[in-house]
């Protein structure tokens, strides 16, 4: 795909990640196939590639972890080796060379936040520059949806709220990126591709009207949130991230300072809690263990299966 512009929908998922993936695929952004399937959790489309997919889950499981982990253990990459980081830059750097020839070739797929380190290294091996459309969406509304989707305590998905969204604005900080809030791109699409397109210095076409119109229309969202944010953790953490982003989305740039404070206060206690979790499966074992299906849902406790999966 030498000569293409590469656009990573990079961000929390159920933040309107998939709607802004397919709004840029109808204004003249490639996405890579195939594409992961429809199900009840997205009936409208996920719109991601699903050797993408594929290639994350098999890396984060190999490390112990997965889409759901709080913790920063894989970013931390305490166990990760020289060979095993080449290895899996090496897949990624494959898969982005057998992407479409085309002008811009949107990525979405919520867990390479979490391992975007990677994909920019294997990026850079393939020649190219990648640009991020970074969304945003009221913290209480995200974990509604993952609460009423997945079944996850309130504590579980504030805890990923936070990870995704300091991740992906903390690894993006020296490349081309624009935030968009995800009621925005509801109200008026057209303005939200005009900024992304003036941001990110892409080609976009407005012509596919209707079919943008139809499509946000059928998959409007059901959590909907414009109040004080719940605080789990007994620091206004969520609060303080969301209003950030939030006038980032406004082309107004966050304050760093602000969210680095919280990022490494985080940090800290996801390494206690990494710490307690890895007691846990050592003096425990993997009984009343939750896992995650190839699509990111959550499937029933079942015996025999490490937690963290």
């Amino acid at each position: 795909m030498s000569g293409s512009q590469l656009v990573f929908v990079n961000g929390m998922g159920r933040s309107g990640t998939s709607a802004l993936a397919r709004v840029l695929s109808l204004c003249g952004g490639e996405l890579p196939q195939p594409l992961l399937s429809t199900d009840e959790g997205n009936p409208h489309g996920y719109w991601e590639p699903l050797a993408a997919l594929n290639l994350n889950d098999e890396f984060l499981r190999a490390q112990g972890s997965s889409w759901y982990d709080p913790t920063l253990r894989v970013q931390q990459g305490r166990s990760i080796g020289f060979s095993q980081r080449a290895e899996f830059v090496g897949q990624i750097s494959s898969f982005l060379d057998a992407c479409p020839k085309a002008a811009t070739v949107v990525i979405k797929e919520p867990r390479i936040a979490a391992l975007l380190d990677y994909w920019c290294e294997a990026a850079r091996h393939v020649g190219l520059n990648p640009k991020f459309v970074i969304p945003v969406r009221h913290p209480d509304a995200v974990c509604a949806s993952l609460m009423a989707r997945n079944g996850t305590s309130r504590e579980l998905s504030s805890a990923l709220w936070l990870k995704y969204n300091l991740l992906a604005e903390r690894s993006t900080r020296n490349y081309s990126r624009v935030f968009v809030e995800y009621p925005n791109l509801l109200s008026d699409w057209k303005k939200e591709m005009i900024r992304i397109s003036g941001a990110l210095s892409i080609a976009l076409v407005l012509s596919a009207e209707s079919a943008v119109d139809a499509f946000l229309e059928n998959g409007s969202q059901h959590q909907r949130h414009s109040g004080p944010t719940t605080e789990v953790f007994g620091e206004p953490w969520c609060s303080r991230v969301y209003a950030e982003l939030s006038q980032a989305a406004m082309d107004r740039a966050p304050d760093t300072q602000v969210l680095d404070e919280v990022f490494t206060a985080f940090s800290l206690c996801s390494r206690s809690f990494e710490i307690a979790i890895d007691d846990f499966r050592t003096k425990y074992g993997p009984e009343a263990s939750v896992t995650s299906n190839p699509r990111g849902t959550m499937s029933a406790p079942t015996e025999h299966v490490d937690p963290s999966e």
